[in-house]
């Protein structure tokens, strides 16, 4: 009997010339022996089906329909790569599995992708292909013509083999193995159902080669009328095969057709339908599932004489005559080493969810969630994204997502409301009712069977870190109508596509001025009004690419309008600062509250605390002057740790949690005013401080109390 080695291909030229096993010519010619092919015959003579030949063609003819289907699938993929987007017209790619695969595009209309009359060429060296679980060398053809009648977005081409397309195997000790000629296909993706098909070319002619020392062997293929439809709604694949078998290694020929379609739920082996081959005297073999005893096998039933009575009955794997690709979903990645397609057995308690995402991978979906079985009728689900945060860049804002939702039988397409940030980690959460997410969900099908998603848990989704919006600020903080700052954009990056815009929008606030909101950098200002006190004004920048995906980030810009403030503390902290972490601040009345003012001593203390505890944010001055007198207007040189001065000038910023050993830096006493009891009513000091050593990165301040003297920067 036929065994399965590598592809369909393989199966039939190791069978003939290595193994030396298989039936001949009507069951009339002798079995070959190894490393010689069968005795001539005539392949297109219609072959008599006996008990001996039948598991050889129950083996055969499904697995070369199969081939057939699986390498329209691959030329639909290598179209559909210049299809999606306007593409470069030649390409290289290194294969997943090792080789080169170079794609040229003929595009005859010039609008950058295939088109009728545009033509694909695919040169593949030694390209391991996934889906046809082998090493290709040769070239693939693609000719499209118009898809009248499909709908749109669907393919029809003719694939052809103009030099043959090798199958690399060097184990097979100088057998050449090698598909060639021709067939028509359509594609047809939509929402809820794909279908593929094959139907004859001008040439009518597809076959299967094999040379080797003792000669060459042809299995070819006639009037292919070959359907694959996945109805994602019913969660079922549907296979139909019509087409005219010549083959040397059985010795004749068999009309292939499905009186029934094969039907299986998706990646499952099937339960319904036939295949039946016709041969000479009006001999039938029909092959049937046979799941209830043993899904992964079917039946192979021989009426050798046609009375309608059956002759013989043999039992067949399904792996021994197809990979899996017939009832393939087309979203669970197929292996290599044979291309199997995790294919389960069939089970009516089988009630499963799976969640493909969308191709390529997008943070804007859709994402699909594909049940193995219809759910109830009386089922309604909502979903959303929890934000997870983000293994990649540091984020600690997480932001859920609202998702709206698309059912129709077993099929629940996931939109994010808002698309989803790029690089973050998300907790697809499932609910029956649109408010409580974290509850164990039951979803029953619509044959009671049931599926769990505890804690509302239905996947985890990682966005692609394909896109990222930063956003960086230079020039502190807007203190002035004279004073502006600057936006920029330039350190943000695409790594799939180029960045097709950018855009800065003011989120809330007195309005600023942008000189340019839609360019990488802008220049920002007081607007016509001037802030409110001391203002923290959320920016947010947008990034979007040339294919619509949008990255957002947002960066907040200080502006204070210093004479409607009376208290009021700046800090610049350059970076590798310890005390200020590199941050510019303005602090005021409206942020938070000031402790009560000091007499003007020798030794002057002030303290802030933020209106929120949580941000610790919390602040102490300290002035002391180094012979104990008064602050008066003047520079003090030479400054170090307040607390500890001795007969220096003293100067300590300290807070938030975060201290210095030693401090050296300066102050400048701008305007000092007090009432008749010594107490400070009035006070302007602009400061240098430099944490642990005069070389450290230093920190830069203005206070001003009760003043009109502008905040230097």
């Amino acid at each position: 009997m036929i065994q399965r080695h590598g592809t369909w291909a393989a199966v039939v030229v190791l069978s003939v010339l290595l193994a030396g096993c298989g039936g001949g010519g009507g069951g009339d010619s002798p079995a070959p022996t190894p490393n010689e092919p069968s005795p001539a015959a005539d392949r297109t003579r219609p072959l008599a089906l006996t008990t001996t030949n039948m598991a050889d063609a129950a083996t055969l003819l499904p697995g070369m329909g199969e081939l057939t289907l699986t390498l329209a699938q691959y030329s639909a993929d290598l179209t559909q790569r210049f299809a999606s987007s306007g593409a470069s017209a030649t390409r290289d790619e290194t294969c997943p599995n090792g080789g080169l695969l170079t794609l040229n595009l003929t595009d005859r209309d010039s609008d950058g992708r295939v088109s009728a009359g545009d033509s694909v060429i695919a040169d593949l060296r030694d390209c391991g292909v996934p889906l046809v679980g082998e090493v290709l060398n040769g070239r693939i053809s693609i000719d499209l013509v118009a898809a009248t009648g499909l709908p749109t977005g669907s393919l029809r081409a003719t694939m052809s083999l103009p030099s043959g397309l090798e199958i690399v195997d060097t184990s097979r000790q100088g057998v050449v193995l090698s598909l060639q000629g021709s067939f028509g296909f359509d594609w047809s993706p939509q929402t809820f159902r794909t279908t593929l098909s094959v139907t004859p070319s001008a040439a009518d002619d597809f076959r299967f080669m094999a040379v080797g020392s003792q000669g060459t062997i042809v299995e070819a293929i006639h009037t292919p009328n070959l359907s694959k439809s996945l109805r994602f709604d019913q969660a079922r694949s549907v296979i139909s095969m019509d087409f005219v078998y010549q083959s040397d290694l059985l010795g004749g020929s068999l009309t292939v057709s499905t009186p029934s379609p094969i039907q299986a739920y998706l990646n499952t082996y099937p339960e319904t339908g036939s295949i039946e081959f016709a041969g000479a005297g009006g001999a039938r073999l029909r092959l049937v599932p046979n799941f209830v005893s043993a899904s992964d096998q079917f039946k192979a039933e021989l009426d050798s004489n046609n009375d309608g009575t059956t002759d013989a009955t043999t039992n067949v794997a399904w792996m021994s005559a197809s990979v899996g690709f017939l009832w393939w979903d087309g979203a669970v990645a197929p292996a290599w080493n044979s291309a199997t397609f995790s294919t389960r057995n069939y089970l009516t308690t089988d009630f499963t969810q799976t969640l493909s995402y969308a191709t390529p991978v997008s943070v804007s979906g859709p994402y699909r969630l594909q049940f193995s079985r219809e759910p109830a009728s009386t089922t309604t689900l909502f979903f959303r994204f929890a934000d997870n945060g983000s293994n990649v860049v540091y984020d600690p804002v997480l932001v859920n997502v609202d998702a709206d939702v698309q059912t129709q039988g077993a099929v629940a397409m996931i939109r994010p409301k808002q698309q989803l940030r790029h690089g973050r980690n998300y907790n697809l959460q499932i609910s029956v009712d649109g408010v409580n997410w974290n509850n164990t969900v039951v979803v029953q099908d619509s044959l009671g069977n049931l599926v769990t998603f505890y804690g509302g848990s239905a996947a985890y989704v990682s966005t692609p870190d394909s896109l990222r919006a930063k956003a960086t600020l230079t020039g502190g903080s807007l203190l002035s109508a004279t004073v502006s700052v600057e936006l920029s954009a330039a350190t943000s990056i695409s790594t799939n596509r180029p960045i097709a815009s950018y855009h800065w929008a003011q989120l809330s606030g007195t309005p600023l001025s942008f000189s340019a909101p839609d360019a990488v950098t802008t220049q920002v200002s007081w607007g016509g009004t001037p802030p409110v006190g001391v203002e923290t004004i959320p920016v947010e920048l947008t990034v979007t690419d040339t294919a619509g995906e949008v990255e957002r980030v947002r960066i907040n810009v200080t502006a204070a309008n210093v004479t409607t403030a009376s208290k009021v503390l700046y800090y610049r902290s350059m970076p590798g600062d310890y005390i200020g972490a590199g941050q510019t601040e303005v602090l005021a009345e409206t942020t938070g509250s000031w402790g009560s003012m000091p007499v003007n001593s020798g030794y002057v203390a002030l303290s802030y605390t933020g209106n929120s505890l949580s941000s610790g944010s919390w602040w102490y001055l300290n002035f002391a002057t180094a012979d104990g007198t008064p602050l008066k207007v003047g520079s003090y040189e030479n400054a170090v740790r307040a607390p500890f001065h001795g007969g220096n000038n003293g100067l300590e910023m300290t807070g938030s949690g975060r201290g210095c050993n030693q401090i050296a830096g300066r102050y400048t006493v701008l305007e000092v005013q007090t009432d008749g009891s010594g107490i400070i009513t009035r006070l302007a000091i602009d400061f240098e401080q430099h944490c642990e050593g005069p070389q450290a990165p230093p920190l830069y301040g203005s206070l001003r109390i009760n003043s009109t003297i502008a905040i230097t920067q």
